[in-house]
């Protein structure tokens, strides 16, 4: 029985020109669109050289200045993000779907399952509703005890 394989038939000019030839022809060659390159941000948070002895071992802390949300540096640096932020995403079109989205996939109402507290006497369950930004956590006497 004969086999038939599929052939691909390329032009002459493809097949020079993947050999490094040159070939010049009557039809205009489109431009190949180079990628962008993207400058590195020049905002980037600042770092400290904090390093800390834990159990005998150095530990890093690069951002450790980031932690104090009071200071006029910090709160001008997360300002500055903030509205390159809004500049970028109030360009998106899509910028009203995806907020309405992420709020229906992020709002819903939630419970944990009752906890024992050490003492035994008393139960901890935290709740969330779709409103709610933070859980809310609820102490109850144990009904047992």
């Amino acid at each position: 029985m004969l086999k038939i394989h599929p052939v691909l038939v390329l032009p002459a000019s493809v097949v020079l020109l993947a050999f490094g030839a040159t070939v010049s022809c009557a039809m205009p060659v489109a431009p190949v669109p180079m990628p962008v390159v993207q400058r590195a941000p020049t905002d980037l948070a600042p770092r400290s050289n904090v390093v800390e002895e834990l159990h005998g071992v150095s530990v890093s802390d690069p951002f450790r200045n980031l932690e104090d949300a009071q200071d006029p540096a910090v709160q001008a640096w997360v300002e500055q993000r903030n509205e390159r932020f809004d500049v970028y995403t109030g360009a998106l079109a899509q910028r009203d779907w995806l907020s309405a989205r992420f709020q229906q996939l992020w709002r819903y109402d939630d419970a944990s399952l009752p906890g024992l507290c050490r003492d035994g006497d008393r139960q901890l369950k935290s709740t969330k509703r779709a409103d709610q930004d933070k859980w809310v956590t609820h102490l109850r006497e144990n009904e047992d005890s």
